[in-house]
């Protein structure tokens, strides 16, 4: 993906993932971790995820529920 590409995608921050999620942000740090979430990296080393990435996320929990699909604890 070009740099003209990226930036011409909508970002979300991991505070805006987090409450589309009602999660904390650290648990949407740890989905990128663990792989279950794709990030990108700023220049200053900031998370962003991509909003398509996010909202793909959203439509896979959405029958099993976010808990159950990425092992969210209670």
């Amino acid at each position: 993906m070009s740099a003209g590409e990226l930036m011409s995608e909508t970002m979300l921050t991991p505070g805006e993932v987090a409450r589309l999620f009602r999660v904390r942000a650290k648990t949407v740090a740890r989905w990128a971790d663990e792989g279950k979430l794709g990030v990108v990296r700023t220049a200053g080393g900031h998370r962003r995820f991509r909003l398509s990435e996010v909202e793909d996320l959203m439509r896979r929990c959405g029958s099993l529920g976010v808990d159950e699909h990425l092992d969210v604890p209670h």
